[in-house]
């Protein structure tokens, strides 16, 4: 599978998450610079494990469309749709479509 197919593929999918409210619109803000229009999904509640698989804590986790924006980075901020504006804390994963971060309120 190549980059350019995964890209297509990952907007064609959010397109039709989106429609049916799985996914958002956002905006990237990084920390100097405009804001870029962004694709992304949203989880709440995401239980984050500790070493012995116990739940440690609940988090929200924000899924960031690298074909939107390839590089996001510590400490920018989302601004959903919705009006809520997320600030991106730590790395959580990443592949060529997409980087998925843990969030906390901006």
């Amino acid at each position: 599978m190549t980059n350019s197919f995964l890209a297509r593929f990952e907007a064609l999918a959010h397109a039709r998450f989106r429609r049916h409210g799985l996914a958002d619109e956002a905006v990237y803000r990084p920390a100097s610079g405009p804001g870029i229009p962004c694709g992304v999904y949203v989880e709440r509640a995401a239980g984050r494990t500790g070493d012995v698989g116990q739940v440690v804590f609940d988090t929200t986790t924000v899924e960031i469309l690298r074909a939107d924006v390839p590089a996001p980075a510590r400490h920018a901020r989302i601004d959903l749709a919705s009006g809520e504006s997320l600030r991106l804390e730590e790395l959580q994963s990443q592949d060529e479509a997409s980087t998925v971060w843990v969030v906390g309120k901006a």
